[in-house]
């Protein structure tokens, strides 16, 4: 999926590619890569650290293991190269998303866009996270939550 999304963006200084899975603690950990899952070459869609959650959700889902390297959300802002500013964060971790949410200093990243998976699962946890950063809803549905601020 990182060469895919690589081939994208090439050659764009605006876009700051990184390699590296965000999770509780650094260290190298199993990540199970699913290359297709709706029939279109959709590599990465459902891959995760969580194997449960892939098992659970999606029954019979094929996978590969790998190695990853894993840095907390901390340590990877203070090590990543370049700007650190990021204008849009995506979050889409299959079962960790609030874990990694909860990690984020939005004012230090000035960040002014946020979209995270939720699942319909606990959105008052994560309005929890965002609201005291000054983020409102730009959009909610099923699965997304877009904050805006």
């Amino acid at each position: 999926a990182f060469k895919r999304l690589a081939e994208l963006y090439p050659d764009n200084p605006k876009v700051k590619l990184f390699k590296i899975a965000i999770g509780l603690e650094n260290q190298f950990a199993t990540f199970y890569s699913v290359k297709n899952h709706l029939g279109i070459e959709d590599t990465g869609l459902l891959s995760t650290l969580n194997l449960s959650e892939l098992k659970t959700r999606f029954p019979g889902t094929e996978y590969t293991e790998m190695e990853v390297q894993v840095m907390t959300w901390p340590d990877f802002y203070t090590h990543a190269r370049g700007p650190k500013q990021f204008d849009f964060i995506s979050i889409d971790a299959e079962g960790y998303d609030l874990t990694i949410l909860r990690q984020i200093d939005f004012n230090q990243t000035k960040t002014r866009l946020v979209c995270v998976e939720w699942n319909s699962k606990d959105r008052h946890l994560y309005d929890a996270v965002m609201y005291p950063f000054g983020f409102r809803i730009l959009h909610l549905n099923g699965e997304n939550i877009i904050y805006v601020r």
